[in-house]
């Protein structure tokens, strides 16, 4: 025999089921951070002198010849998401050549009416490496800049001086990895 249930018995236990998920959830005001990770290629960034002969077919940028004024700088944009924070940036690179060494800044671009570069990080420097050459370089986030990304009023680049190495040694760059966190708003449970 088939017992009929009524509409508001139905009603019931489905208000029954559903308080507690208005009591135990809510959604929260404060966030958690998110990291992500955005690279630049080396092979990617381009000198700031035409006169600078540099190689970049075999995934490392390399310099091959020294500018006319002899600088070797080279400069790289990077797209980082708007409102992220920079937490670090790495260098990847190679270096066997105690006489050489290549440097980084992570700076931003001032799009206002006077443009400028400020820097982000501090300068990191390669030294010499000594575990097959392959070397990896922390730039520091220097606290007293604003490492918030803002997309509207400023544009980020990585700017590198990287040597001709010496006669049978290797000095070149791989790639640059960015970190950075986001905030996101996750819902919390509350208890009674």
């Amino acid at each position: 025999m088939k017992k009929k249930i009524s509409n508001g018995l139905i009603f019931r236990y489905l208000t029954l089921l559903t308080i507690p998920l208005f009591v135990f959830c809510g959604t929260s005001s404060s966030a958690i951070a998110q990291g992500k990770y955005y690279s630049l290629l080396a092979e990617t960034m381009r000198p700031i002198d035409s006169s600078i002969g540099f190689d970049n077919t075999s995934a490392f940028l390399t310099t091959t010849i020294n500018s006319s004024t002899g600088s070797t700088s080279y400069i790289g944009q990077l797209n980082l998401p708007d409102g992220s924070s920079i937490v670090s940036v790495r260098g990847y690179g190679k270096d066997t050549d105690p006489n050489q060494q290549f440097y980084f800044r992570l700076y931003r671009y001032n799009l206002s009416d006077n443009p400028v570069w400020s820097p982000v990080t501090d300068f990191a420097y390669s030294g010499i490496a000594f575990a097959g050459g392959d070397i990896t370089i922390g730039a520091t986030v220097n606290p007293a800049n604003a490492a918030l990304v803002d997309n509207q009023n400023y544009s980020y680049g990585i700017f590198l001086v990287l040597p001709k190495a010496s006669v049978g040694k290797q000095l070149g760059l791989l790639r640059f990895v960015v970190e950075t966190t986001f905030p996101i708003n996750l819902p919390i449970i509350l208890t009674k």
